[in-house]
């Protein structure tokens, strides 16, 4: 065994016990290492100096500086010396030269699934449709224009219920009902609409976006073509 090797052992076990900063007399480090320091030690300071432990020829440095220790204040007058746990650098980080751009390309048509009437008690009576997820859209002729109302549901014949008998807590479909019943009343077209022929594609691969099944999915499509349409400037019900 090196001389130095049990102060380094002993740094290793201080660092460990969650110890940054140890102050021990030369005496204390005598006890350590089984023998006395030599005579330098106790008269100049540069004895404790911190070299790089790859270069040094001072073994005494490279037993704390390999421990992860480095020393400082020295005081030679009262024979002591103190010892700090060196903080790991933090790691570099490397700069990201290149970034990756992705293009999700999205492609869908609305079809027409019938016209929505009043039935005898005036409400609502729309197409029929199944209990299927989708995205859907109401084109309702005004006096003042066309407007739209875009949607997605998990079930499209309930929510077609739901416009038809909106319940008090349901405040858009009351909005919506009263619009349609009043664009119907004037003598006004309303018609249903549902999203088909729907393809999309991440440009840079083959992942494929056609199940509406998947309510982000719907999301995704419902939020396109509000977007679209106001980029068109088409009078959105949803706004």
């Amino acid at each position: 065994m090196a001389k130095y090797t049990p102060l380094e052992q002993h740094l290793v076990k201080t660092a460990k016990q969650g110890s940054a900063r140890w102050v021990a007399s030369f005496s204390k480090i005598e006890k350590i290492l089984g023998t006395s320091l030599p005579p330098s030690a106790r008269i100049y300071p540069e004895w404790w100096a911190n070299e790089n432990p790859d270069s040094t020829t001072k073994s005494q440095c490279k037993a704390w500086a390999i421990a992860g220790w480095k020393t400082a204040h020295v005081n030679i007058s009262k024979q002591q010396v103190s010892f700090f746990l060196q903080k790991a650098a933090p790691a570099k980080v490397q700069e990201t030269k290149q970034y990756t751009d992705h293009q999700l390309l999205l492609k869908f048509r609305w079809s027409l699934k019938g016209a929505v009437y009043l039935d005898h008690k005036n409400r609502p009576k729309f197409p029929d449709v199944q209990e299927q997820s989708a995205v859907y859209r109401l084109v309702i002729e005004t006096e003042t224009g066309i407007q739209f109302y875009i949607g997605e549901t998990d079930n499209l014949r309930r929510r077609m219920q739901g416009y038809r008998t909106p319940g008090p807590t349901q405040s858009t479909n009351q909005r919506l009902t009263g619009i349609m019943k009043s664009s119907l009343l004037l003598g006004k077209a309303v018609r249903l609409e549902v999203m088909r022929s729907v393809r999309s594609k991440e440009a840079k691969s083959n992942m494929t976006l056609k199940n509406f099944g998947n309510r982000y999915v719907r999301c995704l499509f419902e939020n396109a073509a509000i977007i679209l349409a106001m980029n068109n400037s088409e009078k959105i019900l949803n706004l």
